[in-house]
Formats: C-alpha cells, sequence, structure tokens
C-alpha cells in the first residue's frame, strides 16, 4: 500500500496543477518517469522534463482505455466434492385414527332379466313286462310332449345282463332292454321313466 500511495499523490500534481498538461497527452497517452526513491513525474511537450534521466524507469500510460485485453487465466482446479449429508432418523409412526362414521345405504340396483323357466310337470312313469322273452326290452314313453331326463329299470331275479339303457323316441321315451342268463320261466321287469317338461 506505501508504493501505490508513493506513485500516484505525484500524478495527482501533475493532472491538475500543471497547466500545459492537455496538450501533453493530446495523441492519448502520458509518459512517465519512476526514479529510485518513488518520485514520479511526467516528461514530455507541455512539462517541466522532455525525457527520463539516467537509471530512471520509463513507464508509458494509455490514457483512454483502449489497450487491448489480457490473456484469459489458466481455469483453477476443481474444488473437493462435499460429503454426503447423513439420513435423517425415521420418525415415530403416528396413532390410528378413529373410525369414521358408517355410510348410508346405497340406492337399489336394477331389477334382473327374467331367468329361463325352470322344469315343471314333473311325472314318473312306469312300465312291467312279465313275459319270458329273451332279450327282453321295455319302453316308458312320457305323455303330453313331455321329455325323459331320466329312468331306471328292476328286475325280479339278479340273473340279467343290460344291453342298453337311455332316453329314445327323440327323448321322449326311456328303453332299456336286458337279457337273462340262468331261468327260462316268466320274469318280472319294471322301467320307470322320468318326465318333465320340455325346458
Amino acid at each position: 500500500m506505501k508504493r501505490i500511495l508513493v506513485i500516484f499523490i505525484p500524478l495527482f500534481t501533475y493532472f491538475f496543477l500543471t497547466p500545459n498538461i492537455s496538450s501533453a497527452y493530446a495523441n492519448d497517452s502520458l509518459t512517465l518517469c519512476v526514479k529510485k526513491s518513488g518520485v514520479v513525474f511526467a516528461v514530455g511537450s507541455g512539462f517541466h522534463a522532455i525525457r527520463c534521466q539516467k537509471n530512471d524507469k520509463l513507464v508509458t500510460l494509455n490514457l483512454n482505455g483502449s489497450g487491448g485485453v489480457g490473456a484469459t487465466g489458466d481455469i483453477g482446479p476443481q474444488g473437493a466434492t462435499g460429503s454426503t449429508g447423513a439420513v435423517g432418523e425415521t420418525g415415530p409412526t403416528g396413532a390410528t385414527g378413529d373410525q369414521g362414521p358408517t355410510g348410508g345405504t346405497g340406492t337399489i340396483g336394477p331389477i334382473g332379466a327374467t331367468g329361463a323357466n325352470g322344469i315343471s310337470g314333473y311325472e314318473l312313469v312306469t312300465v312291467t313286462n312279465s313275459t319270458t322273452d329273451d332279450p327282453k326290452t321295455v319302453v316308458a314313453d312320457c305323455p303330453g310332449g313331455k321329455k325323459a331326463v331320466g329312468g331306471g329299470f328292476t328286475s325280479s331275479t339278479q340273473s340279467v345282463q343290460v344291453f342298453e339303457i337311455g332316453p329314445t323316441n327323440e327323448g321322449s321315451s326311456w328303453r332299456v332292454t336286458l337279457n337273462k342268463t340262468t331261468i327260462s320261466s316268466a320274469w318280472d321287469m319294471i322301467v320307470t321313466a322320468i318326465c318333465v317338461n320340455a325346458l
């Protein structure tokens, strides 16, 4: 700081006290001489001296600020990466709130489509045959256009074999065919059909 004050105080004196200073830097520059003692004085046309003395340091100032831009300085080193902050602790879970009131009853939904008619007209039809036929076939027919949805048979003897059993006549009858195995006399065969109205 001491060196700066020594240099600029003489400059201030020359700028404001020298009568011919405007003509001395008409070319936008000012020539200064710096002595080893720190004294600075302007030289040139209009000043007390024309040139610097021996051992003085010559300094030329550009007064219009149009000097060239200085070179860009080197990029400084990258700063160190900061450390990651600690993870905060998880706070306690809050208490469960009170149960809310029960909601109101919803509106009644629309009536569904009418379902198909269920089974009706349930009826059992039984036919008995007491002949000595071998094999023996018995058919139980459902009345009034009803359909046989099932059926069965019974026999007065266990010495028979079943040849066929099931619906016939497009489902309107129940048919059973048996064959006797050991007897030769007449025997009873009873066939039953389960009849219902067509769906």
